[in-house]
C-alpha cells in the first residue's frame, strides 16, 4: 500500500492543490487536442475556420455534451471529497 504524501499542515490544502493540478493537467491536454483537431479539420477542408465558434449543439448533441461535463465534474469533486483521492492515472 502506498503512503499518502502530505505537503501542507492542512490536509484540505493538499486536496485543493491536488485539484488545481488535476484541472491544469486536464485543461492543458484537452486544449492541445482541441486545437490540433480543429487545425486538422480546417486543413482538410472539413470545417471552415470559424465553424466551430458558430456551432450550437441541438438535442442529443446537447445531452451528450452535458453528460461529458457531468462526468468530468464528478471526477474533480472526488479529489475534494475522497479520503485518499486518486489523481491522474486514467481511466477514471
Amino acid at each position: 500500500m502506498t503512503q499518502e504524501l502530505h505537503y501542507f499542515a492542512d490536509p484540505q490544502l493538499d486536496r485543493a492543490v491536488g485539484l488545481i493540478m488535476q484541472l491544469a493537467s486536464e485543461n492543458h491536454i484537452a486544449t492541445q487536442r482541441i486545437h490540433a483537431l480543429e487545425m486538422l479539420l480546417v486543413r482538410k477542408g472539413v470545417l471552415g475556420s470559424d465553424e466551430l465558434d458558430l456551432f450550437v449543439p441541438e438535442g442529443e448533441e446537447r445531452e451528450r455534451l452535458d453528460q461529458v461535463r457531468d462526468r468530468a465534474m464528478e471526477r474533480l469533486l472526488k479529489v475534494l471529497t475522497a479520503a485518499h483521492p486518486k489523481i491522474g492515472n486514467y481511466p477514471f
